[in-house]
Formats: structure tokens, sequence, C-alpha cells
């Protein structure tokens, strides 16, 4: 019993000097990463091979197990629709083996792979393109128009399938 009790008395002790002596930001624990600081935007924390295994949220509050996450809020500017270029078709979708795009101006094209990989990419602006799918994998990929005096775009989700 009386080791019961100093046990239960320094596990109290060990709790309460942690909990009011110590605190962790969040901050990059792991080997393999960097960080990246900036005074007027913010700091960001990255690692290498930590892949995500359970998210549990509630509310605002987010707990993620097996992944580095910091308390940050990512914003990005978005053209807004009115300054997309809407006069561009891309079909057939989903596609075999050719991809014809069409457009009122000239546009410059890229197909992505989902994976950020450039597949395809146009030297010169035109009116008309046709790419050859039956080489590529089967899969998603993203297809770019873009004008490039406006610099106005759209994006397609292309669809691959043999």
């Amino acid at each position: 019993m009386k080791s019961l009790r100093l046990c239960v008395a320094w596990l109290c002790l060990a709790f309460s000097a942690a909990a009011s002596g110590q605190s962790l930001g969040p901050v990059l624990l792991g080997s393999a990463g960097a960080q990246a600081e900036n005074s007027s935007a913010g700091s960001l924390y990255w690692s290498v091979g930590e892949p995500a295994t359970a998210t549990y949220s509630q509310n605002a509050a987010m707990l993620t197990q097996g992944f580095h996450q910091v308390f940050v809020t990512v914003s990005t500017a978005v053209e807004s629709p009115a300054e997309l270029l809407t006069e561009v078709r891309a079909f057939p979708n989903p596609s075999t083996d050719r991809l014809y795009i069409h457009s009122e101006t000239p546009v410059q094209i890229r197909l992505l792979h989902l994976h950020g990989i450039e597949v395809f990419a146009s030297a010169q602006p035109d009116h008309h393109h046709e790419l050859k799918t039956a080489a590529l994998p089967a899969g998603l990929y993203l297809l770019e128009a873009r004008d490039p005096e406006t610099r106005r775009f759209k994006t397609f989700k292309i669809v691959i399938t043999h």
C-alpha cells in the first residue's frame, strides 16, 4: 500500500512538472525535413516519409496520427470565373487514342499526370490541337489550355482509357 501511494505521488509530481514547466509548439520533430520562416507569411515545417495513418476531428480541433500537422491556413489567389478561358473544348472525354482541343483564340496546352509530371506541352499557340493518347497509360490527367497574351486559362479533367 505504501509503494502504491509513493508511485501515485511520483506520477502526480512528474505530471504537474511536465504540464507547467514545458511547452511544445508546432515544430518539426522528425529527422528528415526542414523549415522556412517569413515574418509576413508565417512559417512552414515539412518532413519526408511519414504517411498519414489516422485522423480524428471534432469541431475545429484535428488530431492526425503519423503525420506532421501544424495549424496553418493556406490561402491561394483564384481568378474570378469572368477571367477564365471559356471558349475551349476538349473531346472526346474519356479518350482512348486521340484527344482534340478546339479554341476560338490560339492557346497553348499542357497535359499533366496527376502526379504532377508534364506529359505534353505545345510549343506554339494554336486554335486546334490533337494529342495522341494511345501510348499514354490509362488514368486521370489534367489538361490546361492557356491564352499566352491574356494569361486566361481553363483546366479540364481528362480520363484516358484503353
